[in-house]
């Protein structure tokens, strides 16, 4: 039991050095461009967050630093979570639901 709990401990401290980094500003232009396509494809964005621009630039300005893709994900989250919009689902393109939607 002891060797396994320095292995696990080990190996927590192993992964996050693992994690792709991205700058600063490669986050906020993404984030800001994903404000952007919210704002544009929910006509309704403002009925259910009348403060989604606010609260989505206050996450935007915390970020100080290079950003872990984990890290990443949270804030994509966070900011997609405040458009209140229950079919707005954060996936990659490659999944089911996207295959031969990009090339038509």
């Amino acid at each position: 039991m002891k060797h396994f709990l320095i292995v696990a401990i080990f190996g927590l401290n192993i992964l996050p050095s693992n994690c792709q980094e991205y700058s600063k500003n490669q986050v906020i232009e993404d984030l800001e461009f994903l404000v952007q396509s919210i704002e544009k494809f929910n006509p309704l964005l403002y009925e259910y967050n009348p403060d989604f621009k606010q609260q989505a630039q206050h996450i935007i300005t915390s970020i100080y630093e290079s950003v872990s893709s984990i890290n990443y994900f949270k804030y994509v989250n966070n900011i997609a979570a405040l458009s209140n919009e229950g079919h707005l689902k954060v996936t990659s393109t490659k999944q089911y639901p996207f295959l031969g939607i990009l090339q038509l």
